[in-house]
């Protein structure tokens, strides 16, 4: 996990944590050849518990054309 992101969802009373990860291999998540996503997890308590949600954005998410 690298490059993490946080911030505080003043309506919903949730903190939201988003970070470059690569849940499926155990290379370095800043590799760019093996499927890096912005993972997300949530929580109503910085001190957890975290609930994990689906990927944020993936690879496949950033590669589109309009």
């Amino acid at each position: 996990m690298s490059d993490p992101v946080a911030y505080f969802d003043n309506e919903t009373g949730l903190h939201h944590l988003f970070a470059l990860c690569n849940p499926n291999n155990t290379l370095p998540p800043w590799n760019a050849d093996v499927g890096n996503t912005w993972c997300h997890a949530s929580s109503d308590d910085l001190g957890g518990p975290w609930v994990t949600h689906p990927p944020a954005l993936t690879h496949m998410m950033a590669n589109f054309s309009a």
